[in-house]
């Protein structure tokens, strides 16, 4: 018998699998039967087939985050932290997803999400049918989820992304990251680099905005996104459009308490406050986003931008940010600096959702005429930029430890960012953030 490694070309390989099981079938076989190589490649070849005729439809894979976060400011909330206690939930979340085969081009894909912020309740984040029309192009139909950023496609998985949680200023523009609707992916291959063009349309829901249900919807979506890679380099380029609907904005409450409080301690009649409306329907949104990655296994450096404009008296923004990161075999050290900046401040009038003063008799000595209204503005004035310096240890594959601290601030005047005080409390000038998270995939 020939030696193992001596193996013609032809000669199907061994699995590890397939020829234990081989071996346990030859192993009650007469003595007195001498197999040559040519038979028991062919029993090889016909058990690898049983093998592979048997193989199971469905794969399961998954991912894991358990994060925590902390800020050194009270009476207020940012993002996935309030006040200054410790949150555990906020950022912790974890994910199955299903994949089941129905035939050799067409797959039905599911991933099942759930967040401790949301009390570790399961949704479908992704539940759609993926068919193969050739090689080079396939078509989707079903919840997908939204490509507008680098890392869209693993948005959630905390293990494929340098940071704890990635840049708020530029992520936290978008209230949705799913959409119900239908894409098609088309490949092909230009000026040396792999491309894929991914049109799309749809419509989002968002089930709940800061924490409070809602009903808000972007209808008539219709996008595209646009990725390039080459070697060590992806770039990438997106834009959509839709119409916006919210038929109840939860800061709208908040500033009608605000307003009613102060009219009761001035007495009956001397600050109008009726109830506010802050609801739109069907207002016109643009998003223009652009990234452009370069990792070599030692050197990471990520950047991107995005615009969006919204009609009504949403704030038209402008965000950026980069990062630059470096590998010490497990270790990864990175910088990151991003801001967001309000481009029409001048534009946005909330006559309409504000409470004016207009008493009957002589104005009343307060700080604010409109301490409501004043909220609702500075609420809509999300400038701000942070420093964030973190570090990336690579525990062993797929699992991974990381933690950082950003410096959150250059606010604009009047406005406290992406930080929502408590009620008309001052904003801080600058405030830090830490946070830490064990993230993993399996």
């Amino acid at each position: 018998m020939s030696h193992p490694q001596s193996r013609g070309p032809g000669r199907p390989r061994r699995g590890p699998l397939a020829t234990a099981i081989l071996l346990a079938g030859l192993a009650v076989t007469p003595l007195s039967h001498a197999y040559t190589d040519e038979e028991l490649d062919a029993k090889f070849s016909t058990l690898q087939q049983q093998l592979q005729s048997n193989a199971p439809r469905f794969s399961v894979n998954g991912y894991f985050t358990f994060a925590g976060s902390v800020t050194d400011e009270n009476g207020g909330t940012y993002n996935d932290v309030s006040t200054g206690d410790p949150n555990l939930e906020a950022l912790s979340r974890g994910a199955l997803q299903l994949e089941f085969k129905i035939s050799d081009d067409t797959r039905f894909v599911t991933q099942l999400l759930s967040r401790g912020d949301q009390g570790w309740q399961t949704h479908a984040e992704w539940a759609f049918l993926a068919h193969n029309i050739n090689a080079d192009t396939t078509v989707r139909a079903g919840r997908l989820r939204l490509p507008v950023f680098l890392f869209s496609e693993t948005l959630d998985v905390g293990y494929t992304q340098p940071w704890v949680t990635p840049p708020t200023e530029l992520y936290g523009l978008l209230a949705f990251s799913s959409y119900e609707g239908i894409d098609l992916r088309y490949r092909f291959e230009a000026a040396g680099a792999d491309w894929s063009l991914q049109p799309y349309m749809g419509y989002a829901r968002l089930d709940s905005w800061e924490g409070v249900d809602s009903e808000s919807r972007g209808d008539d979506m219709i996008g595209f996104d646009l990725t390039a890679n080459r070697g060590d380099v992806t770039a990438r380029i997106g834009y959509f459009a839709s119409k916006l609907s919210i038929p109840d904005f939860p800061l709208a409450d908040v500033a009608y308490d605000i307003n009613t409080g102060v009219r009761a301690a001035l007495g009956a009649g001397l600050l109008s406050s009726p109830e506010p409306d802050l609801s739109v329907d069907r207002t016109s949104t643009r998003f223009l986003s652009v990234g452009l990655r370069y990792d070599d296994g030692k050197v990471m450096l990520l950047t991107e931008y995005a615009g969006a404009k919204i009609d009504g008296f949403f704030s038209d923004t402008t965000s950026c940010y980069g990062t630059a990161g470096y590998r010490f075999g497990k270790w990864m050290p990175h910088l990151t600096y991003s801001h967001v900046r309000v481009d029409d401040p001048e534009e946005r009038e909330f006559a309409s959702v504000a409470w004016l003063y207009d008493p009957p008799g002589p104005a009343p000595a307060m700080p604010m005429d409109n301490p409501g209204g004043a909220f609702i503005a500075s609420a809509f004035a999300l400038d701000q930029q942070s420093w964030t310096a973190g570090v990336r240890y690579d525990y062993r594959p797929g699992i991974a430890l990381k933690a950082e601290a950003s410096l959150v601030g250059d606010f604009a005047d009047g406005g406290s960012g992406q930080w929502i005080p408590d009620g008309a409390g001052a904003a801080p000038d600058e405030f830090w953030v830490y946070r830490a998270s064990l993230d993993m995939v399996f």
